[in-house]
């Protein structure tokens, strides 16, 4: 058992999985923090002007 490729035998946790895969997730992870950033960056502009005409 030890010496099957975890992506062959599909556990839960495999490390191949993450190491065949870096390039991708690593793009996704980049995206993801940058669409998030967009987003608060956005409703912190359109919150701040409202807060002091408040």
């Amino acid at each position: 058992m030890s010496g099957q490729n975890c992506l062959v035998t599909n556990e839960w946790i495999c490390g191949e999985y993450l190491r065949t895969r870096s390039q991708e997730l690593t793009d996704a992870t980049v995206q993801h923090v940058l669409i998030t950033v967009v987003s608060v960056a956005i409703g912190l502009a359109v919150a701040l002007p409202l807060a002091v005409l408040a």
